[in-house]
């Protein structure tokens, strides 16, 4: 489970945008108590600015890189450090901003300089005790940990992906290859960094080998200019070209037969191993059976003499008499049917024996018969395997064969070049020479690049299936919990499905199934008759909300229904009925839940959507209680100077309207 962080307190000192009610309560120092929390204001106040600081000062100038396979290129971007600073006169040099977090049962206290937002201080407080650090990669690995992932890149994807959804509106339900990051981060995070690594090795040799490719073609292009440009004669240069064509197309043919070379060679060495196991199994089952058949005898031979037990079993079992040294089929079996019979083996006559005789003779007799079933079946099994093996040794050997062949065509190849070369001018030819020699070593490194992507490619699929099926675990629950708040809100019928997504990480390569959501939604205009599933078949306000839901439903099922959620501005694309319906869905989140926060930056908006969401407050002072009203702690701009009267009035007929 991942904890998701739960704001608690933010308090700003010294921010002249925040100016407060000096002197008695200068700044904002707020207390997040449980459920919706709406940072109200007019533009230019910074409701936007304020969610920021929530954001940057628990993750510091950085973001997460938008989401892709990259090769070695960090997954950290860094944002201006300064940006707060540019927002005041005095470039904030005495301003501070503390913010208190909470993850699972740890509480994160935050400091930083909202001039360049450097660290000042930092501490954990759980219940071992207080862990402070003093450095910005010592806090970067302490909020990694608090957040129970493995590295502070991962941390800030699930703090940008999921915690908040702001101004730039970076979807995820959209997004397959951010849902991946994402995944790979919150539902692998022992893995996930491996998974990145293995990443950066697949783009980056893949990148290397198509780029020396691209100039392999650049300079086989050239070459065969130069082939034709400095050749004396007509015949020698068609001869050359030909037989350069012919090189390249042997090259390519041996490539390709290695690589098959490769893949029989590991056959017959698996088949090989499985041959050994059931020749093994078949002389244990033959063992086996020996001693049980050696038993059944020893018991038929009860009471004669050893010289001639020996006999008889000399005959029984080498088929040939030892005193004339004749073959004795006939009688061996017949001496096997006695025995079978419960007959003595020297007279042929029924044996007298008692009860307890003739129970130990049948269980000879079965265990006997059931040994040679074993042995019967280990013999079937090892001559399915030695014929596998067989087949894999063929198969290797008629490569190898081809190979070999391909090789002496390649020789061949290259002599006919050279001696059609020779035939050139003499500076022609070592031109033409140093760049075969450079096609050449080119060609040896795009090989060592796809060898590497294949290595790569190999270790990465296993994890890709432990991401697939750790995915799979939390579907039932993220499918409930997303169609439970869809089903609030929507008037169309929505529902979340489980799509896996087939692509490449590298632009060449093995294909992947990578895990991924999408959402279905019916059209009104055609009568339910047409499924909407991209972003741009769905207007604005239900591309947000299906983002919001599915990053709401996420916290539900991995974070244990713990973690806050931060957005701006979420009334700005609806209508007058659908904000009713959004105040209603945020109103029962938060109901619904123990310690969370709902943290919004909105205008001062008539209609129902402030009076819905604080539909839980009964008083218009309980509901008073929810604002971070920028009207009073903010530097007002002069619209707010001149209109202040008219915005206070209007708020105070919001907390008095009664929801819907």
């Amino acid at each position: 489970m991942v904890n998701f962080p739960v704001f608690k307190t933010l308090k700003v000192d010294g921010y002249l945008l925040y100016p407060g009610h000096p002197p008695e309560s200068p700044g904002i120092n707020i207390t997040f108590t449980p459920g919706p929390w709406l940072v109200i204001g007019v533009n230019g106040l910074g409701k936007s600015t304020l969610l920021l600081m929530l954001r940057h000062v628990l993750t510091g100038p950085v973001r997460a890189r938008a989401a892709g396979f990259t090769g070695e290129r960090s997954d950290l971007q860094q944002v201006d450090p300064r940006f707060f600073a540019h927002r005041v006169l005095d470039a904030a040099r005495s301003a501070q901003a503390t913010i208190t977090v909470k993850f699972g049962v740890a509480v994160l206290a935050v400091t930083r300089k909202l001039s360049d937002l450097s660290l000042v201080e930092a501490s954990l407080e759980a219940p071992e005790g207080v862990e402070p650090v003093a450095t910005e990669t010592s806090y970067r690995e302490l909020l990694a940990r608090a957040m129970n992932l493995a590295s502070f890149d991962d941390a800030l994807r699930a703090i940008d992906r999921v915690t908040f959804f702001l101004e730039a509106r970076d979807p995820l339900i959209w997004d397959t290859a951010a849902q991946f990051e994402l995944f790979r981060a919150i539902l692998l995070p022992q893995q996930s960094s491996e998974l990145r690594r293995l990443e950066s090795i697949i783009v980056s040799a893949d990148s290397s080998a198509r780029n020396l490719s691209a100039t392999i073609f650049t300079l086989t292009k050239r070459r065969d200019s130069q082939i034709q440009r400095n050749a004396q004669a007509a015949g020698v240069q068609a001869q050359l070209a030909l037989a350069t064509a012919e090189l390249d197309e042997a090259q390519a043919i041996e490539v390709t037969l290695r690589q098959q070379l490769d893949q029989y060679d590991e056959q017959r060495a698996d088949a090989r191993v499985q041959t050994k196991r059931a020749d093994r199994a078949a002389v244990e089952a033959a063992s086996a059976y020996e001693q049980i058949k050696y038993e059944v005898l020893r018991h038929a031979f009860a009471g004669v003499p050893a010289t001639d037990q020996y006999v008889f079993l000399k005959i029984i079992t080498d088929r040939i008499c030892i005193a004339c040294n004749n073959e004795a089929e006939e009688f061996a079996s017949e001496l096997e049917l006695r025995r079978k019979e419960n007959r003595c083996l020297v007279c042929g006559q029924p044996r007298a024996q008692s009860e307890t005789v003739v129970s130990t003779t049948a269980a000879l007799q079965e265990r006997a018969e059931a040994a040679y079933e074993t042995l019967m079946a280990a013999r079937v099994e090892q001559e399915e395997l030695k014929t596998r093996f067989n087949a894999a040794e063929a198969a290797f050997v008629a490569t190898d064969r081809r190979l070999d062949e391909c090789r002496l065509k390649v020789d061949s190849s290259q002599r006919e070049v050279r001696r059609l070369r020779n035939r050139l001018p003499s500076a022609d030819q070592v031109e033409l020479a140093a760049t075969e020699d450079r096609i050449v070593g080119l060609r040896h490194e795009v090989n060592r690049f796809r060898r590497e992507r294949d290595e790569a490619e190999e270790q990465i699929g296993a994890l890709i299936g432990a991401l697939s099926s750790a995915t799979e675990a939390i579907r039932e629950g993220l499918i409930s919990s997303f169609q439970t708040r869809a089903d609030e809100f929507f008037a169309e019928r929505v529902q979340l499905v489980y799509a896996p997504r087939k692509d490449r990480i590298g632009q060449t390569g093995r294909a992947f199934e990578f895990p991924a959501f999408e959402v279905e939604m019916t059209s009104g205009a055609t009568q339910s008759q047409f499924i909407r599933r991209r972003a741009d078949q769905v207007s604005l306000s239900q591309r947000e909300y299906l983002d919001m839901i599915f990053r709401i439903s996420l916290i539900e099922t991995v974070g244990r229904s713990l973690g806050s959620f931060i957005s701006d501005g979420p009334e700005g694309s609806l209508d007058a009925v659908f904000a009713s319906r959004a105040g209603d869905l945020f109103a029962h989140l938060i109901s619904t839940t123990s310690e969370n926060t709902l943290i919004m930056a909105c205008n001062v908006v008539a209609g129902h959507f402030i009076p819905n969401t604080l539909r839980n407050y009964a008083t218009p002072d309980d509901r008073k209680a929810r604002l971070v009203n920028l009207l009073d702690l903010a530097y007002p701009t002069s619209a707010l100077t001149e209109l202040r009267a008219d915005y206070n009035r209007e708020i105070a007929a919001i907390l008095e309207q009664a929801p819907r």
